[in-house]
């Protein structure tokens, strides 16, 4: 089936988006998962859920939202080797320290909304955290997001969100009706599934496109 795209959504949210992880990035430095999650475990147990995906092995691999680059280190740790792994970004800073720690892996300043892949360009593409701040369009940036993620995707798409079903209230975070996700999904045509069983406070939504 082919993906329509939605039109580009201008972005008021890019600069919120870069500041808070710019912050927590002088706080914290680049070698603590709080820049991006709570900790290294929370950040890891969703990793391995993003992986269910398929067969990593040998295949091309879009980051969005790539961060410090965790995800490109996990999956190496694990034994899992790529044909491509390319991570993208809006945030320089992160980049900048995404490049100091993994120096032989592919980072890209790029905003997919902005400039879009081919169709098909990478077997997978994957998300982990880039859809959980509050801010002026969270929803319609993020499904405008998924949206390119799908249409860049030829065997699958992994993705998580924090849950509305998880009781917290941080004012920062965007919580998510794990149901106002699947609706959004459907409408590709693609098998899915939505695993909320390893944290109560998130949900990952794993396409199947092939």
């Amino acid at each position: 089936m082919e993906v329509t795209l939605a039109e580009p959504v201008a972005s008021p949210s890019d600069e919120i988006i870069i500041n808070y992880h710019s912050r927590l990035l002088r706080e914290y430095g680049t070698n603590d998962a709080r820049v991006v999650w709570n900790s290294r475990f929370s950040q890891e147990q969703r990793f391995e859920v993003l992986m269910r995906v398929g067969d990593l092995n040998d295949a091309t691999i879009l980051d969005v939202g790539c961060g410090l680059g965790d995800f490109s280190a996990y999956l190496s740790n694990r034994g899992v080797c790529c044909a491509d792994y390319r991570g993208i970004d809006i945030n320089s800073d992160m980049l900048e320290a995404a490049r100091e720690k993994y120096p032989d892996v592919t980072f890209e300043s790029r905003d997919i909304l902005e400039e879009p892949f081919d169709a098909g360009q990478f077997d997978f593409v994957f998300e982990s955290g880039i859809f959980n701040l509050k801010t002026p369009n969270t929803v319609e940036r993020t499904f405008a997001t998924i949206d390119r993620m799908v249409e860049a995707a030829s065997k699958g798409v992994a993705m998580n969100f924090v849950s509305r079903l998880s009781g917290n209230s941080n004012p920062d975070v965007y919580y998510w009706e794990p149901s106002e996700v699947v609706v959004h999904i459907e409408n590709y045509g693609y098998p899915f599934a939505l695993k909320h069983d390893y944290r109560s406070n998130d949900f990952t939504v794993l396409i199947h496109k092939s």
